[in-house]
């Protein structure tokens, strides 16, 4: 366990590597979440969102769906849910 002595504070390192969720979007029939995940990509000096995807009953882990060279965003799903958009 760590104690108050090994505790260190936050540098930019770490703000890089924070990845943060946003914009959820239950689909019609209530069995998926599609979501923005954002990150920083360094290289490029920008911040990029994918859309990811997880069963709400937590019976996998999320999944990737985007994978472009630009980055994603605003999910939104088909009235039937067979389809899920993005920008």
């Amino acid at each position: 366990a760590g104690t108050m002595a090994d505790a260190r504070n936050t540098v930019l390192d770490d703000l890089v590597r924070f990845r943060t969720p946003s914009d959820p979007r239950l689909s019609p029939d209530g069995a998926r979440t599609a979501f923005v995940l954002r990150e920083v990509d360094v290289a490029k000096n920008r911040n990029v969102g994918r859309i990811w995807c997880v069963p709400t009953d937590a019976s996998a882990d999320a999944r990737q769906w985007s994978r472009g060279a630009g980055s994603e965003s605003n999910p939104r799903w088909s009235p039937d849910g067979r389809h899920l958009w993005f920008v």
